[in-house]
């Protein structure tokens, strides 16, 4: 007969994983535990189980597997929380269970909700004056995200086809600020208006999202000065 003489031992010190503040379908599974114990039989069959750190129950174990899933959306139930130190207990199945215990580290990401909102320029016309020199700022566009942290981080660009480009053959745009500088000397008398596609798009997780906005750069008469002839 085997004796229950060795207890179950974790592939691992730790774990570390990470779960969306939002999850569509329930149970999402997140993160695989694994315990081997070297005794026969009962004595080493192990289960699994949660025992502290789980606050209102967001996480499930599948006690056979080690399999820990998500059963309730992390940010419904606990809103201010952003990681989870959870204690898992593995048992063997002896008549006096040894058992082992293992920490487990779950980051709790903010899931990207919402797009980019242009706030400048408030229409979608500007306007820029002819024969100013080439690589003056003719505007500065600004967009707004109501998320946070990266999912809130908005960076600009030209939208052009399906491409987002820095740069067109008159304008470019700085990334970061929003500014767009020319890269010619505008004649009114060649061409009176541009058409450009601005885009603003976060740099969120699961994706990136995006707002387009189409804007006319209309070019300024500035006026010729007429010759007085006496």
């Amino acid at each position: 007969m085997d004796v229950n003489d060795c207890s179950p031992q974790f592939n691992q010190s730790s774990y570390n994983a990470s779960v969306f503040d939002f999850i569509d379908h329930s149970p999402t599974p997140i993160v695989q535990l694994s315990a081997t114990d070297q005794d026969e039989g009962l004595n080493g069959k192990v289960t699994y189980e949660i025992v502290a750190g789980n606050l209102n129950e967001v996480f499930d174990i599948d006690d056979r597997s080690g399999m820990i899933y998500a059963i309730k959306s992390p940010m419904s139930v606990n809103f201010d929380m952003k990681e989870y130190k959870l204690k898992v207990k593995a048992s063997d199945n002896g008549l006096e269970p040894n058992y082992v215990h293992v920490d487990v580290f779950l980051e709790i990401i903010e899931m990207n909700r919402n797009k980019p909102q242009f706030v400048m320029p408030s229409g979608d016309m500007i306007e820029v004056e002819e024969n100013l020199p080439s690589g003056i700022r003719v505007a500065k566009v600004e967009a707004t995200d109501r998320d946070s942290g990266q999912n809130g981080v908005v960076s600009y660009s030209f939208k052009v086809g399906e491409d987002n480009v820095q740069e067109n053959e008159f304008f470019k745009i700085n990334r970061e600020s929003g500014e767009i500088f020319s890269k010619v000397v505008f004649d009114r008398e060649v061409k009176c208006e541009y058409q450009v596609t601005l885009s603003a798009q976060d740099d969120g997780t699961p994706q990136k999202l995006e707002t387009l906005q189409r804007i006319i750069i209309s070019i300024k008469d500035i006026g010729k000065k007429i010759e007085k002839i006496n």
